[in-house]
């Protein structure tokens, strides 16, 4: 049950975090393009983690079926 919670919360936190920078990128991407340029790669890695936190969710509802 741990293991879900804090699987649960690394998506949620991961998915806040993503959702935030878009914002500051479609509200920068004109008037401040260096900003998106250094938060851009941030998103994509926290992505890929996003992606990686999914499995895990995905194994814990395997094994709970």
């Amino acid at each position: 049950m741990q293991d879900q919670n804090k699987v649960i919360h690394d998506i949620n936190s991961s998915i806040s975090a993503i959702s935030q920078s878009l914002s500051l990128i479609n509200d920068n991407w004109k008037n401040n393009p260096e900003i998106v340029e250094k938060i851009l790669p941030l998103v994509l890695e926290k992505a890929v983690s996003l992606e990686e936190q999914w499995n895990q969710a995905k194994n814990i509802i395997k094994n709970k079926g």
